[in-house]
């Protein structure tokens, strides 16, 4: 018993240690996360906390010097940091941001529907604690989400594993559970990625609308996928909760005034949580590219605020402007990912001037009809 009240109590507190590491990383890069709600503010916090993490935990394996005392000395500069950040940031401006009214009252019958689903997402999530409680390791886990960082651990940092593939695929989220084995135990480790889908449960409340925020908390955690995972040491919630981030992100950043420093703000923190994709799993690069996709697509192929055609000097602005923001985001997190610029006016997303296009664009009425596209519709507002 007492060691379930341990591992339950170490986790807020662990989660606690990289928010307050966030709030170092938000006063350093000058960044004045300020939300409309105090909840969305720390979740983000917590990502930035969870990258730099990431990113410190990685220089360590990389120098030999990943042991006990080194990731305690983490902990102590990220309460230290953290702590004078949040004094620092009480002086500090806070910035602008979009806020929409809300005008949706909740009916008696509506009432009782949201009660009902509170008390099925309550018992679910108290269900699947104790199962994530239980000591029993699943198979990914066994073989490399916390037998590498036990290794890791082991031997004062990287080294070569011979026959496990796994080794050398991105190892973000690993790393963080090897600082809960460090702290803790493994127990503590197997928590960290159920704290990560409790998160993003929560991260969904609060940034869907007010009569789709349960049912859309009911529809993640009623996942099977969800209900597998969110009770053993993986990867994927950890994934789900940076891609979440990245789009609320991006969301802010497309409702902002163009060239605003909040807007600018907003595009690097996506591109870091888009980073911190990359280095959690494999196919990170999708997540990345989602959300540089969104922000081109909006950029590029939106007419300017008069309705008009963008010029042919404004084909290269914003989606290349998004994409330096976001690259360079992504360079913070964790990633050696860059973005291409397809709109480029130079690039390779002509098929008519790539290798091995000419054939498939031998319709005289294709190749014109893809000439006049990029010149009248990759336009963008903020030329």
């Amino acid at each position: 018993m007492l060691y379930v009240v341990g591992s339950l109590a170490s986790l807020p507190l662990l989660f606690g240690v990289w928010a307050l590491a966030g709030c170092a990383v938000e006063r350093a890069l000058g960044l004045d996360l300020v939300s409309e709600d105090r909840s969305h503010r720390w979740l983000r916090r917590f990502g930035l906390g969870a990258s730099a993490w990431i990113l410190a935990l990685f220089g360590l394996a990389a120098f030999q010097a990943l042991e006990p005392l080194a990731i305690w000395a983490l902990v102590a500069i990220s309460l230290g940091g953290g702590a004078a950040s949040l004094l620092a940031n009480r002086a500090r401006p806070a910035l602008e941001q979009p806020v929409v009214a809300s005008r949706y009252s909740a009916n008696r019958l509506q009432r009782l529907g949201n009660g009902v689903l509170w008390i099925a997402i309550a018992a679910s999530g108290v269900v699947l604690l104790l199962q994530a409680l239980r000591p029993d390791i699943s198979w990914d886990a066994n073989v490399y989400h916390l037998t590498l960082p036990r290794l890791y651990l082991e031997h004062g940092g990287f080294f070569r594993v011979p026959w496990n593939v796994y080794s050398n695929w991105p190892l973000g989220l690993e790393m963080l559970f090897g600082a809960a084995m460090a702290l803790r135990d493994y127990g503590l480790a197997k928590l960290v990625h159920f704290g990560f889908g409790a998160l993003t449960a929560v991260a969904v409340f609060r940034l869907a609308g007010r009569r789709s925020a349960l049912w859309a908390v009911a529809a993640l955690l009623f996942n099977p996928v969800v209900l597998y995972e969110i009770r053993i040491a993986y990867v994927d919630l950890g994934y789900a909760f940076f891609l979440l981030l990245g789009a609320a992100s991006l969301s802010t950043a497309l409702d902002a005034e163009p060239g605003s420093r909040l807007r600018h703000r907003e595009l690097l923190l996506a591109g870091i949580a888009g980073g911190t994709l990359c280095a959690i799993k494999l196919n990170g690069f999708f997540g990345l590219a989602v959300l540089a996709g969104l922000w081109g697509w909006r950029s590029c192929w939106s007419s300017d605020a008069g309705g008009r055609a963008g010029s042919a000097s404004s084909r290269r602005c914003c989606c290349q402007r998004s994409s330096s923001a976001l690259r360079g985001g992504s360079r913070a997190g964790c990633s050696p990912a860059t973005l291409p610029t397809p709109c480029s006016t130079t690039g390779s997303a002509d098929p008519s001037g790539a290798p091995g296009w000419g054939r498939r664009m031998r319709s005289g009425r294709l190749r014109s009809g893809w000439a006049a596209s990029r010149s009248t519709t990759c336009c963008c507002r903020y030329g």
